[in-house]
C-alpha cells in the first residue's frame, strides 16, 4: 500500500451464485486470480465471473464479464497467489 493512499480493493464474484471468489488490494493480483480461473477452466469461465472495483477516488468502476474480461489478464503479470476453481 502506498503511504497516505486508502487500499481500494477490487472484487471477483461469480455471477451466477453471486458468491466471492475473492477481494484483492490490487488490480492486478485481481486480474492474475482471472488469468488463473481462465488458464484451469478456459475463457469461456469469465461468462460467470464478475470484475469490479473502485478507482483511486473511490469511483465505482464499471463491472466487467465475458469476452472483455477474459482479454484483460494476458498483459498483467504473474502474481503468487493460489489458483482457484468455480464450484
Amino acid at each position: 500500500m502506498v503511504p497516505g493512499r486508502t487500499e481500494v480493493p477490487y472484487d471477483v464474484l461469480d455471477a451466477e451464485t453471486g458468491n466471492l471468489f475473492g477481494r484483492f488490494p490490487t488490480e492486478a493480483e485481481a486480474l492474475a486470480f482471472v488469468r488463473s480461473l481462465i488458464e484451469a477452466n478456459g475463457a469461456a469461465v469469465t461468462d460467470t465471473v464478475l470484475f469490479g472495483g473502485r478507482d483511486d477516488a473511490g469511483h465505482v468502476l464499471p463491472v466487467e464479464t465475458g469476452a472483455s474480461l477474459a482479454r484483460r489478464p494476458i498483459a498483467v503479470p504473474a502474481v503468487d497467489r493460489p489458483v482457484a476453481t468455480p464450484a
